[in-house]
This record gives structure tokens, sequence and C-alpha cells, in this order.
């Protein structure tokens, strides 16, 4: 199952610039999903350095 995230809680989290780049990065290749589980997605991203990040879950909310 792959887990699934509320874009806006994330936007919010992250603020604005750090999620508009985070964006643009995904979007020009720059992100490599590395794995994916049922409340979690880890990735390697190219910017200024190669680095591993993780955005993980707690379940839906409703």
């Amino acid at each position: 199952m792959t887990p699934r995230f509320d874009i806006d809680a994330i936007r919010r989290k992250a603020g604005d610039d750090v999620f508009t780049r985070g964006e643009a990065y995904f979007t020009e290749g720059r992100v490599s999903i590395v794995d994916i589980g049922p409340d979690h997605v880890r990735a390697r991203v190219s910017g200024n350095e190669t680095y591993r990040t993780i955005l993980t879950g707690r379940g839906d909310r409703r």
C-alpha cells in the first residue's frame, strides 16, 4: 500500500519556500524514491549536495 499524504499539511509544516524548492527538485527529476512503506517514503535528493530524506505519516485523519 502506498502512503497518502496531505500536500497542504506538508506545505504548512515545511513552509512555502522549502516546499516550493522541494517541488521544483521533484519536477526537475532530482528526487529518487529509495523505499516506500505503509507509513513513509524515503528518497535521495540531489541539490547543492546529495542527501537522503524521509517523509512519515500517521495514517488517515478524518
